[in-house]
């Protein structure tokens, strides 16, 4: 290749709200003689860009990006241009992915379920967690009708949380008119920095995709609140 970027993408991973982290990237080119860099444009203004040396890189340069986690945004994307003087490749384009939390986490941030033959209901959990924060469900909702859900707290969360709920999702086949279905399972807190978290839901029948782990996390005491469930409507 003339000119590229390695990596040709950056993932910052999951990071925390208020957060600054920095990761570079080499420029390689084929004929780095007389090849000259002449701006970075950020498309998002809480990623930053600089070019700086580096005797390792082919090109002789490097990218140094910079990203602010300034807001919550679980699917953060953005991108960065770098404009050349190569005669074949004007602009380099770095995509930039991050997942960027609250003090509040939902996780798996996906459910899936696999349905086979006959009607046998299918249970996944999502775990509702926070270091610091003593927060409260208000609600759990979902636009899947063939999924219902029930909030347990615990009273004794996992080491190293303040709250922790676990969010028990039922897929039952016999209210399901397609074995294909996506979704949301939405839930609403009383935290004013996270009023609202959204876990996919996937429903696939007969898929050989992998499911994801869904090791079982011990609980002290439960506590089964009542929340309401009605489904919201799909946009």
């Amino acid at each position: 290749m003339d000119l590229a970027l390695d990596p040709a993408s950056l993932y910052f991973g999951r990071i925390k709200k208020g957060e600054t982290l920095v990761k570079e990237v080499k420029i390689l080119a084929k004929e780095p003689k007389g090849l000259k860099f002449k701006n970075i444009k950020s498309e998002n203004s809480n990623v930053m860009a600089k070019l700086i040396d580096d005797k390792k890189a082919s090109s002789g340069k490097k990218i140094e990006v910079t990203l602010k986690a300034v807001e919550i945004n679980e699917r953060f994307m953005s991108h960065i241009t770098i404009a050349t003087n190569h005669p074949k490749v004007k602009k380099l384009r770095l995509g930039i992915r991050a997942t960027i939390e609250g003090e509040i986490t939902a996780k798996p941030s996906r459910l899936y379920f696999f349905p086979k033959k006959g009607n046998k209901p299918i249970k996944r959990s999502i775990w509702v967690r926070s270091i610091k924060e003593n927060f409260k469900i208000k609600k759990a909702t979902t636009t899947v009708k063939s999924v219902t859900l029930e909030v347990v707290e615990s009273d004794k969360p996992s080491p190293g949380h303040k709250k922790e709920y676990k969010v028990e999702a039922t897929y039952d086949p016999e209210k399901s008119k397609t074995r294909s279905e996506t979704g949301k399972v939405l839930i609403l807190t009383d935290y004013s920095d996270q009023p609202r978290l959204e876990v996919d839901v996937f429903i696939r029948e007969g898929s050989k995709r992998s499911r994801p782990s869904n090791r079982t996390i011990k609980m002290g005491k439960k506590k089964r609140i009542k929340v309401p469930l009605t489904p919201e409507p799909k946009h």
